[in-house]
């Protein structure tokens, strides 16, 4: 871990957020990374610019289905995934129709599992698009993220 943190960062000291001084127990860290090549490319493919944002947003990147793998799906869950009914949820509403689209297939074709698109709406206003894995595909979503799981995270999986 230390190799990679000395490889990846720049020399500025992580800074614990919220800061020490509010009293509450720190629950993150940020730091810099340094300007390398294989960061610049990665970075080219997960984010653009959107003229209508008037920003760089996250994108789904198009070989998506060579890309994920299980240890990148149980880093997915464990990020942007909880436990909903007996499914469980992962949270894509910065995608689009498309790329959540893609993702289901993906999820699907590669993995097997049962994956539904679900609308997110708050006061009639639609927020963004969910994927939803199926109670019926519990058994193999564990089978294929389970030993990469952090065990303070099981609690994303229902368990």
């Amino acid at each position: 871990m230390t190799n990679i943190y000395l490889t990846i960062c720049t020399k500025t000291v992580p800074t614990p957020w919220p800061n020490p001084k509010t009293g509450l127990p720190t629950t993150q860290y940020n730091f810099k990374s340094r300007a390398l090549p294989s960061l610049t490319l990665l970075h080219s493919q997960w984010y653009k610019w959107s003229e209508y944002k008037q920003g760089i947003i996250k994108i789904v990147s198009l070989n998506i289905e060579e890309l994920l793998t299980p240890i990148g799906l149980a880093l997915w869950i464990m990020d942007d995934g909880f436990k909903s009914g007996n499914g469980i949820c992962l949270s894509t509403e910065s995608f689009t129709i498309a790329e959540v689209e893609l993702l289901k297939k993906v999820l699907e074709f590669k993995f097997g599992l049962t994956v539904t698109i679900q609308i997110r709406n708050t006061s009639g206003v639609t927020l963004g698009y969910r994927l939803y894995i199926s109670s019926k595909s519990r058994d193999k979503l564990l089978s294929l993220v389970k030993s990469y799981f952090i065990p303070s995270m099981n609690y994303n999986l229902g368990l």
